[in-house]
C-alpha cells in the first residue's frame, strides 16, 4: 500500500514537472479573436529573413510606406508595409562587424557595417555606392536628396555630395499617338525609379568639428534648392545646427548651437514652418537627460519655450501634428502642445510612444505591453499582452501597429473601422521637383541678440508632480546668413492646420486623410503642465 502511495506521489511530482516546463507565453502571433477584444484586425503577418540559429532581428525601421529589417547579420530586408510583401534582402560586409541604424530617403538607403559605409537603391537594394570611413561612426548618418552626413566616433561630422546620374535615353523617332495605361505608367515609374544611378563622389568630402561627439543620429531639417540644414546632439549636451550651400557646397556651416546642463541621447524632431505655430520659421524639438523638452526656432537659434518632465529622457520624442508625445525614465509619456509646450495630459506607467489613431494613442509600458489610451485625455482603455512582442516599431505616419519578435516575426495590427491608413506624413519630394530658390530664401546678415545670463528655470507647474531643476541653457551663434525660413507656402498640417500650399522644404507633408483636428474634442481641457518661455543667452562657447 506504502508502496502504491509512493508511486501515485511521484507521477504527480513528475506531471507538475512537465507543467512547470511549458512555455511562459502563449504563440507571439496575435490572433484574430484575441485582437478583436481590443477593437483591433490583424492586417498581415510576415516571416523576415532571419537565421534564428545563429542570429536575431535587430532594428525594424517605417519609412514612406516600407519596412525596412536589419539582422544582427548584417542582413537588411525591405517589406511592403501594407501588404507584408517582401520586396528585396541584401546582406553587407561582415556579420561580425557591428551595423549601425539604416538611414532612409526617398530613393536611397544608407548602411554603415564596420568602416564601410555602402549606399543603396532603396526600390531594389542594389548597391550604388561604397567607400571606407576614416574612423568608426558614433551614430547612423542621415540622408537627404542631395547629401550624406555621417557623424563619427572622433567627433568629426563628415558630408559626402550625393549627385544622381542621369539616365540615357533612346531616341527611336517613334511618336506614339494614344495615351499610356495605368498599367504602362506603372511599369515605366518602376523601370525608372530601379534604373536610378549616382555618380561617383568627387574631390574631398566636407569636414566640421563638433563640441563633444556625436552619438545620434543627425536630422535633416529642410531643403531647398539654394541649400539644406541639420541637427545633431553631441554627448556634451550641445545641440547643433548646421547647413549646406547647395549651389558652392564648399563647407559646412556651424548656424548655432544650444548647450544643456545634461547630455543629450536622443533625435530632435522638427516642425516645419507652420503659420498656427511660429509662422515663418520651423521648430526644432530636442530633450536631454535632466528632463527638460526645449524648443528651438529653426531661424536663429532662439531657445522658444521649455518644460520639464521631472525625470531623465532617452527616448526620442514624436510630433505628431501639432502635438509632441515625450516620455521619462520614471514612467510618463506626457503630450504637449507643440506651441508653447503646455501639457494636454500625461499617462503614468508608459515611457514609449508606438503609435495613434483618430481616437487612440498606443504606448508600451515597461512591461512589454502595449497601453492604448484615449486620445483626447490621455486615460487608460486597455492593455493588451505583447510581452513575447519586444520590438515595437515607433510610427508617427500612419496609424498601424507593427509588432515583431527577435526571430523575424511580424505583424500588422489596425483598427477595424481603418481599413486605409490614416497617413500623416506625404513622401518627401525628389531631387528633380525641388523648385528654385524664391527671394523669400534668400534671408540677409543675421544679427546676434545681446548675450545675457539664462534665469534658473522654475518649477513646471503640473499636477503630475514634475521635478524642478536648476538645468541652464545657453546658445552660441557663428556669423552666418540668417534663416531659410520663409513665410511663403506652408504646408497643410496634419490636424487640420494649415494653407494648404507646399514648398519644397524637407518635412513639408501633404494634406492629411485623418488624425487629430484642430479643435479636437476634449484637447482644449486643463492642461496643468505649463511650458516656460525660455530666457536670455550666455556668452557664446568656443568651438
Amino acid at each position: 500500500m506504502k508502496r502504491n502511495h509512493l508511486l501515485l506521489l511521484v507521477l504527480i511530482a513528475v506531471a507538475g514537472l512537465g507543467c512547470s516546463i511549458q512555455p511562459a507565453y502563449g504563440d507571439p502571433l496575435i490572433h484574430q479573436t484575441e485582437a478583436a477584444r481590443y477593437g483591433l484586425t490583424r492586417a498581415w503577418f510576415a516571416q523576415a529573413q532571419v537565421d534564428a540559429s545563429r542570429g536575431a532581428l535587430k532594428d525594424v525601421i517605417l519609412h514612406e510606406g516600407v519596412l525596412f529589417v536589419q539582422t544582427d547579420q548584417a542582413t537588411v530586408e525591405a517589406i511592403d508595409a501594407e501588404t507584408g510583401k517582401s520586396l528585396w534582402v541584401v546582406q553587407l560586409g561582415s556579420p561580425g562587424l557591428s551595423t549601425v541604424t539604416p538611414s532612409l530617403s526617398h530613393r536611397l538607403v544608407v548602411v554603415i557595417n564596420g568602416m564601410d559605409l555602402y549606399v543603396l537603391n532603396r526600390y531594389n537594394g542594389k548597391v550604388l555606392w561604397k567607400t571606407k570611413l576614416d574612423a568608426a561612426p558614433g551614430a547612423a548618418p542621415s540622408v537627404s536628396q542631395q547629401w550624406l552626413v555621417v557623424p563619427l566616433i572622433n567627433g568629426k561630422i563628415v558630408a559626402y555630395r550625393l549627385e544622381p546620374l542621369k539616365p540615357k535615353t533612346a531616341n527611336l523617332g517613334i511618336v506614339r499617338q494614344e495615351p499610356l495605361t495605368p498599367e504602362e505608367i506603372a511599369a515605366q515609374e518602376k523601370a525608372r525609379r530601379e534604373s536610378f544611378q549616382l555618380k561617383p563622389p568627387g574631390g574631398t568630402p566636407l569636414l566640421c568639428s563638433t563640441p563633444g561627439r556625436a552619438m545620434v543620429q543627425p536630422l535633416v531639417l529642410q531643403e531647398s534648392a539654394r541649400e539644406e540644414s541639420f541637427a545633431w546632439s553631441t554627448d556634451q549636451g550641445y545641440m547643433c545646427v548646421a547647413r549646406i550651400n547647395r549651389t558652392r557646397g564648399k563647407s559646412i556651416e556651424l548656424m548655432y548651437r544650444l548647450r544643456t546642463e545634461a547630455p543629450i541621447v536622443t533625435q530632435p524632431c522638427y516642425l516645419p514652418p507652420n503659420p498656427a505655430v511660429l509662422g515663418d520659421s520651423g521648430v526644432i524639438y530636442g530633450v536631454s537627460q535632466d528632463g527638460f523638452v526645449h524648443a528651438i526656432r529653426e531661424r536663429d537659434g532662439e531657445d522658444l519655450w521649455r518644460f520639464s518632465t521631472g525625470g531623465p529622457i532617452v527616448e526620442n520624442p514624436v510630433l505628431v501634428g501639432p502635438y509632441l508625445f515625450v516620455s521619462n525614465q520614471l514612467g510618463g509619456m506626457y503630450c504637449l502642445r507643440a506651441k508653447e509646450l503646455t501639457q494636454v495630459w500625461w499617462a503614468p506607467d508608459v515611457f514609449r510612444f508606438v503609435a495613434a489613431s483618430k481616437q487612440r494613442v498606443y504606448a508600451a509600458d515597461k512591461l512589454g505591453q502595449i497601453r492604448v489610451l484615449n486620445a483626447p485625455t490621455g486615460t487608460p482603455v486597455a492593455t493588451i499582452p505583447t510581452e513575447m512582442l519586444p520590438i515595437k516599431v515607433v510610427n508617427a505616419d500612419t496609424d498601424r501597429l507593427y509588432l515583431a519578435t527577435k526571430t523575424g516575426l511580424i505583424q500588422c495590427l489596425h483598427e477595424m473601422e481603418l481599413s486605409q491608413a490614416v497617413v500623416r506624413r506625404a513622401p518627401a519630394q525628389e531631387p528633380d521637383e525641388l523648385a528654385d530658390a524664391t527671394p523669400a530664401e534668400k534671408a540677409g546678415e543675421a544679427k546676434p541678440s545681446e548675450e545675457k545670463p539664462a534665469p534658473a528655470i522654475p518649477r513646471a507647474s503640473s499636477s503630475t508632480g514634475s521635478r524642478p531643476s536648476t538645468a541652464k541653457s545657453s546658445k552660441s551663434s557663428s556669423k552666418a546668413k540668417g534663416g531659410t525660413g520663409s513665410s511663403a507656402g506652408m504646408y497643410q498640417d496634419t490636424m487640420g492646420v494649415g494653407t494648404g500650399k507646399r514648398t519644397s522644404r524637407r518635412g513639408s507633408r501633404g494634406p492629411s486623410s485623418g488624425g487629430y483636428p484642430a479643435d479636437y474634442p476634449g484637447m482644449q481641457g486643463p492642461g496643468t503642465g505649463k511650458g516656460k518661455k525660455a530666457g536670455g543667452r550666455v556668452p557664446p562657447v568656443e568651438s
